[in-house]
């Protein structure tokens, strides 16, 4: 077998060396741009902290049962939306909703209802027993309007009251609301939300005692 390292001169062996020792500084070095560490994506969830169970001892409404929230075109997921002119909706980029907010709706609308004592039983939609009245609900926007460094949260929701036997709807009504958030960002948005679902709550169960005032919610209706 024939010895290659005798024929390799001492000049050649420095060049080498020389080539050996650069490949392993590249090799440490990448010349492409260092990737920036992932952002991390924060996730929030709709939360109710002010509910009150009501006075009333007797409920002026038979059962009801409280349909699974819908969503309106383009507030179906779970993107935190916000907007900076008129007509234009854009998504946070590192925010978002642990759920789609008519999703996490659904039990706010229960724990609601139910604390307002206006019905005999108020039922979640996956609820095996049956309820001569229905509440329906559609979430119709849910966003973030920024204007420079002031940002208000706006919730509209339209909801619906129906007999079920005879598939008649007995009212509806348009809810929109306003807050005011602290900051044009998206933590100060959530804290806003929040406080637009108590007051959508409010109202909603406002609205409803009228019905009942008014006799609109009896299931002969």
């Amino acid at each position: 077998m024939r010895n290659t390292a005798a024929f390799i001169t001492p000049g050649r062996r420095a060049g080498l060396s020389a080539a050996a020792i650069l490949a392993t500084g590249l090799a440490g070095c990448s010349v492409l741009p260092q990737r920036p560490p992932p952002h991390a994506l924060t996730s929030y969830r709709i939360t109710l902290s002010d509910t009150h169970a009501s006075a009333r001892t007797s409920p002026a409404c038979p059962a009801v049962r409280i349909a699974a929230p819908t969503a309106a075109a383009g507030f179906g997921g779970p993107a935190m939306r916000y907007s900076e002119n008129p007509g234009t909706i854009a998504n946070f980029a590192f925010h978002r909703w642990a759920a789609p907010p008519a999703r996490m709706l659904e039990p706010i609308l229960v724990q609601s209802v139910s604390a307002s004592g206006l019905f005999e039983a108020v039922l979640a939609p996956d609820a095996p027993a049956g309820a001569p009245l229905q509440l329906d609900t559609q979430l119709l926007a849910l966003l973030q309007r920024v204007t420079g460094p002031r940002s208000t949260i706006h919730l509209a929701v339209r909801a619906s009251l129906s007999n079920v036997r005879t598939h008649r709807q007995l009212s509806a009504h348009r809810f929109v609301i306003d807050i005011p958030a602290q900051a044009a960002n998206a933590p100060a948005g959530v804290q806003a939300t929040d406080a637009a679902i108590g007051q959508f709550s409010h109202e909603l169960n406002a609205w409803l005692a009228g019905l009942a005032r008014d006799g609109q919610c009896s299931a002969r209706n």
